[in-house]
């Protein structure tokens, strides 16, 4: 048996189980909460920008900050344009009807070269700050709007042992790894979106990357190895 433990927000995991096989044991940990900043504290962020030109570009972190975008799109008195961390965020801006230019399908860092002028980029309040590093080591002016901020949850017993006890962990973002680590055995498959994450994990774990339509069967390949090493050494 396969245990798999889902570890974003409630309601955010329904989208991984379509990538898991129906017989696996799955449990959901959550290993983070988001609070929300309400609108009039982000639209007096946006007013105090200090913006020169009329096309700045505005940087969608995370699907998170989907209707914070779309909402400076429409609240900025200039014509921005879109780029968006991954697929995922792309779509939940496009949902909200706002087009989007660019899209960095392997992380904040893929980017950073077709970025210039001015850059906004709205997401949480603790994030790397790999893409504003990089812009910046070309004199792009940055900017950051904050939306939400994430916040560790302290997990229960049980879901310690339940991380402990899982051979495949889905883990979000390096804030949720950064909770969930101490808990996650060595041969734990962790199983993450993009690079910014895969980094965050390092080395010292066997990590599969990308949620895309390939997963699944990546996964249940996976699963063949895991199972027959296991009958091996019983």
């Amino acid at each position: 048996m396969i245990r798999v433990a889902l570890t974003r927000e409630e309601g955010a995991n329904d989208r991984l189980r379509d990538f898991l096989d129906e017989s696996w044991d799955v449990v959901e940990v959550p290993a983070t909460q988001t609070s929300y900043l309400s609108d009039d504290v982000f639209d007096a962020s946006l007013h105090a920008l200090d913006l020169a030109t009329d096309t700045p570009w505005l940087v969608a972190t995370s699907a998170r900050g989907a209707r914070y975008v779309a909402r400076a799109v429409r609240t900025l008195k200039v014509t921005p344009r879109v780029a968006c961390v991954g697929a995922r965020t792309a779509q939940a801006v496009e949902a909200l009807s706002t087009h989007v230019d660019l899209v960095g399908e392997a992380g904040a860092a893929a980017l950073a070269p077709f970025l210039d002028g001015e850059v906004v980029i709205v997401g949480a309040l603790e994030r790397r700050d790999e893409l504003a590093q990089l812009l910046r080591s070309r004199d792009v002016k940055v900017v950051d709007v904050t939306c939400y901020e994430t916040v560790a949850r302290e997990l229960s017993p049980s879901e310690q042992l339940a991380l402990g006890a899982s051979d495949v962990v889905f883990v979000g973002a390096p804030s949720a790894w950064r909770v969930l680590r101490p808990w996650v055995a060595h041969d734990t498959l962790v199983v993450v979106p993009g690079a910014t994450t895969a980094e965050e994990v390092g080395a010292r774990y066997e990590v599969l990357q990308g949620w895309d339509d390939a997963l699944r069967g990546r996964l249940a390949s996976w699963a063949r190895r895991r199972e027959g090493t296991r009958e091996s050494e019983q």
